[in-house]
């Protein structure tokens, strides 16, 4: 054991010397000023078409473009050589370096689609520089040179795009992806894992492929380019941005080439990305900086699937930090879990219960549980915005900087139609005094079951001065929906507090919600609701500062009820109840 254990520690040091010698001599090069860039002029440029090999591959100085944007200017250049005349400008060599006389131009990052002939945009060196840490010419901002997305052009020039290789998601989860980082100039790349073997021998030196890790563990979702350029232990890369979010956080690699794919429209680099040797701490328009070394704390998914109570599996994700992709990679992952886990085909019923885990600076750390259940013949949308979109308001809220600790999310899937429609609802008795409680029966009608009957009581406060009170009941997402509808202005929460309990108490779909209202007035201040307000209270809370804070609705809740059921319940139904102030009867 003590051999074994020595000799890995042996090779470890070995493979750090070789990288700390590959890095160091990586950034003992000349750089040349866009200034000196004249067309006619001759280099090279470096990078992967197969395996780890980086190959060299001519160049010709075609022109360049001043001010092409706003603080920048582009060079036009020419591509020789039997694999880039093959393939073409293709998608992961945004970053691949060009040099002239040996000196370090600038790096490949922009391309003509269906264009015959392999012309890009170079990014110049200096623009690249002057964003990041790496010592450049300005330390200015990310704001410096505006941002550039897919389809910022001259004429039909366009950012290369970013071949995002994911590997172990559900293909419904996969298409969910696509679609939303599509904005992003990305496109994705169904790949797999190349080996140790393979992925162990690799390093980040210049025209190296670049990993940008998104999610780790039983799926994985990494973005590639390519390096341009190593000073020390930093890595410079891309030529335009990735996420274009400034500060970073995103775990760095590298990855091994299967191939490049080739197409009329954009070739596109098939790979396998590498473990996590580093982070990208800055991400901006003209490229992105890393450095090799500490690597970020990613957010821990822990995700349990039960299948028809029967089976039950465990997956394990590794989230990037990013306040804007983080939900969405959450969700997706627990989607792609239950879906892998439980199953896709036919109707499925779906539970699933959170834990969710924050840490306010000064206020330590604080838990966040609740739960839903819903009926979908395509459940990979639901299931990922169960925990995305309450995800999202928690990272973009106003009221405190939060950081996610950890994630454990529950799901139970079964393959029946488990719902139940809201029939008729009858209301006993039908005239009723104020200070009177009052039954309310509700006929549900379950698919292929037995009709049955749930009930509600309700209370008439005793201040009640209507003639009539409406009695609804619906689902809780639906009484949700008309809550809202109804609300002149929606209240918004007052502190991280009512907004976790607001995520908390939200309607699921398995629970029946039942109300008495009158068509009126009801305001609503810091959250808090006040029935039928006097028709002063426009005028003192109109006048208020606060008056911001303050909501008002068409109708009055006078009482409300809730009932939890065994199905996924659609549906509402609302019945009249007459108010008669001279009575005085109860009901028992």
């Amino acid at each position: 054991m003590k051999t074994t254990t020595w000799a890995r520690v042996g090779w470890l040091t070995a493979c750090l010397f070789l990288l700390a010698h590959a890095l160091a001599s990586a950034s003992e090069v000349d750089l040349m000023p866009v200034e000196e860039v004249r067309a006619g002029m001759t280099g090279k440029a470096r990078t992967v078409f197969s395996g780890s090999m980086v190959e060299e591959f001519d160049v010709e100085i075609l022109g360049v473009l001043e001010n092409w944007r706003p603080g920048g200017d582009l060079i036009l250049a020419r591509a020789y050589g039997e694999s880039v005349e093959r393939t073409g400008i293709a998608s992961g060599m945004s970053g691949t370096p060009v040099y002239i006389d040996g000196k370090l131009v600038g790096a490949i990052a922009y391309s003509w689609p269906f264009s015959k002939e392999p012309i890009a945009g170079v990014t110049p060196i200096g623009e690249m520089l002057a964003q990041g840490t790496l010592g450049g010419p300005d330390s200015g901002s990310i704001g410096d040179f505006g941002r550039v997305t897919s389809g910022a052009s001259v004429g039909a020039m366009v950012q290369i795009e970013t071949p995002l290789l994911v590997s172990g998601f559900h293909p419904a989860v996969q298409e969910m992806i696509e679609n939303e980082l599509q904005r992003y100039n990305m496109t994705v790349a169904q790949t797999g894992s190349a080996g140790e073997s393979r992925t162990g021998k690799l390093r980040l030196v210049p025209g190296a492929p670049l990993a940008a890790h998104f999610v780790t563990g039983d799926a994985s979702a990494s973005a590639i380019g390519t390096v341009t350029h190593v000073e020390g232990s930093k890595v410079l890369g891309f030529g335009h941005g990735l996420l274009q979010s400034g500060r970073a956080e995103i775990p760095m690699g590298t990855a091994y080439i299967h191939a490049v794919l080739p197409s009329l429209s954009s070739s596109l680099k098939l790979g396998s990305a590498s473990d996590v040797v580093g982070t990208i701490t800055m991400d901006g328009a003209a490229g992105v900086v890393g450095e090799v070394g500490a690597v970020p704390e990613l957010v821990p998914v822990h995700v349990t699937v039960e299948t028809d109570g029967l089976q039950t599996r465990e997956f394990n994700f590794g989230i990037m930090r990013h306040s804007l992709l983080t939900p969405s990679l959450a969700g997706w992952s627990v989607a792609s879990a239950a879906l892998t886990g439980g199953g896709s085909v036919g109707e499925i019923t779906v539970q699933v219960q959170y834990e969710i885990e924050l840490e306010e600076p000064g206020s330590g750390t604080r838990r966040l549980s609740y739960g839903d259940v819903f009926f979908s013949g395509s459940p990979a949308a639901p299931i990922a915005q169960s925990l995305s979109e309450p995800l999202r308001g928690l990272l973009q809220n106003r009221f405190a900087d939060v950081e996610v600790l950890r994630v454990a999310c529950r799901v139970s899937v079964e393959h029946v139609r488990k719902v139940a429609e809201v029939d008729e609802i009858y209301v006993s008795p039908q005239v009723a005094s104020p200070g009177d409680s009052v039954l309310v029966t509700v006929r549900m009608n379950p698919f292929r079951g037995k009709a049955h009957s749930e009930h509600f009581v309700l209370h008439i406060p005793a201040t009640c001065s209507a003639d009539r009170v409406k009695v609804r009941v619906c689902s809780a997402p639906e009484m949700r929906t008309w809550e809202e509808e109804l609300t002149a202005r929606r209240l918004p929460p007052e502190d991280l507090e009512q907004m976790m309990l607001r995520i908390a108490t939200s309607g699921r779909g398995d629970r029946l919600e039942c109300v008495a209202f009158v068509e009126g007035a009801e305001a609503g201040i810091k959250g808090e609701s006040f029935p039928s307000p006097p028709a002063s209270f426009s005028t003192v809370v109109g006048s208020s500062q606060r008056a911001g804070a303050v909501s008002e609705r068409h109708v009055g809740i006078l009482d409300a009820a809730t009932l939890q059921t065994d199905y996924v319940v659609w549906g509402c139904r609302t019945a009249s109840l007459g108010i008669d102030s001279g009575k005085s009867r109860r009901l028992q």
